[in-house]
């Protein structure tokens, strides 16, 4: 029976300021088996060049979705219904 995978949902709106310090803390997790879904909620600052360049760095861990904005319960719900993905 294979380990269940730990997923970590991250909405962000306009968090250029915050999101390297989050998205690094997750990846210095000691657990291995987990993934980050980063849902860009129509972020008009540079979050969308960071996720984008998270995904291209780390693709094995890291999912990377823009969508217009829905505000935090729609990101967050968004990215929950990723998590199987």
């Amino acid at each position: 029976m294979e380990k269940e995978i730990l997923t970590f949902v991250v909405p962000a709106y306009n968090a250029a300021s915050t999101i390297n310090r989050t998205i690094d803390s997750i990846l210095t997790q000691n657990c291995d088996r987990y993934k980050i879904i980063i849902i860009n909620d129509g972020s008009t600052d540079s979050t969308d060049e960071i996720g984008k360049n998270y995904a291209k760095k780390y693709p094995e861990k890291t999912k990377y979705i823009y969508q217009n904005n829905r505000g935090l319960g729609g990101a967050r719900n968004h990215g929950i219904d990723l998590a199987d993905t």
